[in-house]
């Protein structure tokens, strides 16, 4: 009977176990999912890169930016976007704090769904596991924003300059005509 019961003991502690396990499991899972839906329903592209600086993962909105399947962005498909002029660069920035595992921050065009290429600001830091997680948002219509107020203020100051010479103009052909007036009244009085 005592050794029955013992028997028993280690079957309920057994069970017990299982069930704690299977339950952490499942929470773990449906951590897990949840994460996943949150990483995909962002508007903002996020990525993940391996120790051996290769694409592990990137989220809905990157995919749905390039217009890609997640098997053409994964290794070194993700480059693939790139625009050329600045694939190089990209590159040298990506590896640099890659080495000296440092966070990042580069701006580069990337060709959208569309074909056409928009400027992306891409942020990464490491992992802590040897590998990188970062983000990317498009800055396109900030850029062209920052370029038309430089191109207003250019001609604001052009403007300015043409009304300052306008008015210095003005200004000399009134005193000319000011000084002829007192020349002409000072010959009259001698």
């Amino acid at each position: 009977v005592a050794f029955a019961s013992v028997q028993a003991g280690f079957a309920i502690a057994s069970i017990a176990g299982l069930i704690k396990r299977r339950r952490a499991e499942r929470s773990r899972r449906v951590n897990e999912e949840g994460f996943r839906l949150l990483l995909n329903a962002t508007p903002v592209m996020l990525w993940s890169a391996g120790p051996d600086r290769q694409c592990t993962n990137v989220n809905r909105a990157r995919l749905d930016f390039t217009g890609r399947p997640i098997e053409a962005e994964l290794g070194e498909g993700w480059t693939e976007a790139v625009h050329p002029d600045d694939l190089r660069r990209y590159r040298e920035i990506f590896a640099e704090a890659f080495d000296r595992r440092e966070s990042f921050r580069m701006e580069y065009r990337l060709r959208r769904h569309d074909g056409e290429y928009r400027w992306i600001l891409d942020t990464g830091v490491p992992d802590g596991f040897g590998g990188y997680v970062g983000s990317a948002i498009d800055v396109t219509e900030l850029k062209l924003a920052s370029v038309a107020l430089s191109s207003l203020s250019r001609r604001l100051l052009q403007s300015h300059e043409k009304e300052r010479a306008f008015i210095a103009t003005k200004l000399t052909e009134d005193l000319y005509q000011r000084m002829t007036e007192l020349t002409l009244q000072l010959h009259s009085l001698s």
